[in-house]
């Protein structure tokens, strides 16, 4: 099953880490995520070739109370 992503998802990727996504281009049966990771730096993914994971509001919420 495909994942779909838009502007302002957020996402983690498994070296980047979280971010947020500022730009979507599908091409050719994939697309291509800008994503503004936490870190400070920006990156043009294939959303299935870097495998990206949405992350819904309860993760991010749980993952601030363990801190």
């Amino acid at each position: 099953m495909a994942v779909s992503f838009k502007t302002g998802d957020r996402v983690v990727h498994r070296l980047f880490g979280k971010g947020t996504v500022s730009g979507v281009l599908p091409i050719s049966g994939d697309i291509i995520v800008t994503i503004d990771f936490d870190s400070g730096k920006t990156k043009k993914l294939c959303a299935y070739i870097a495998k990206l994971e949405k992350v819904n509001d309860e993760d991010e919420a749980s993952s601030d109370k363990k801190i």
